[in-house]
């Protein structure tokens, strides 16, 4: 028996004890619980015992302690029982604690190497990404100039216009193609490979201003190959998130 249930039938009692007329219920109540622990009950015997008889016992004061005695030492026994109580729930709660405590740990270990390869892959991602845009826009581009200087030959201003036309065309498509074998799908219309090729060459200029800085500073010929992997990886980020302003979603 709980001790929240001890307390509803000890109120119970009060309550039946008080209805018989007795002019200290609860020294009554509390004088027969003590009597029947002194007989060799516990104290949840006590109650349920009083529980079950219909006819209220009384007693005579010469031969218990008195009233206030006995309701302290029944108040007792039953906070003694509360304590023990609290204490096996303390001690469940600690134990229950530790473990999601250790469950927690190894989920945070788990997810944190989860992450590192998450990031390690999406780096990698983003160097294949950088490399081929390089190696294919160095390829066009001499293929592009070749064919820029025919068309200022055919016709200056025009021609000029329609050379770096050309150019936003191609490094939208190149880029478009790139990313849908890595990422996702982009838009290929004409007007929208236009801007992105337009959008990717202004935001690339900076990255580009940099690292020709870098190559004015220390003007030796290993410095190209190092510059060249050193911008992959800001190529590839910056290229996924300039086509992610025209990506196809359906």
């Amino acid at each position: 028996m709980s001790p929240d249930e001890n307390n509803s039938i000890y109120e119970q009692l009060l309550k039946r004890y008080r209805e018989k007329g007795f002019l200290t219920p609860e020294a009554a109540l509390d004088g027969q619980i003590t009597h029947l622990i002194q007989k060799g009950r516990t104290l949840e015997e006590a109650i349920r015992e009083l529980s079950s008889s219909d006819t209220p016992w009384t007693y005579s004061s010469p031969e218990r302690l008195s009233a206030s005695q006995q309701r302290k030492e029944t108040r007792q026994k039953m906070q003694s029982v509360k304590t023990q109580e609290r204490t096996i729930t303390s001690v469940s709660s600690d134990s229950e604690r530790e473990t999601r405590e250790e469950s927690g740990a190894l989920g945070t270990t788990e997810r944190t190497e989860e992450q590192k390869d998450s990031r390690l892959r999406l780096l990698r991602k983003y160097f294949i990404h950088g490399i081929a845009f390089s190696l294919l826009f160095l390829v066009l581009s001499f293929m592009w100039t070749v064919v820029l200087a025919l068309l200022v030959g055919l016709g200056s201003v025009i021609g000029l216009i329609l050379g770096f036309a050309l150019l936003f065309l191609m490094i939208g498509y190149l880029n478009s193609e790139i990313t849908k074998l890595l990422w996702f799908d982009v838009k290929t219309e004409t007007l929208s490979l236009l801007g992105h090729g337009l959008v990717l060459f202004l935001v690339l200029l900076p990255i580009d201003f940099v690292f020709i800085m870098m190559y004015l500073a220390f003007p030796y010929p290993l410095f190209l190959i190092v510059r060249f992997l050193l911008q992959t990886i800001p190529y590839g980020f910056v290229a996924k998130k300039v086509a992610g302003l025209w990506e196809d979603e359906f």
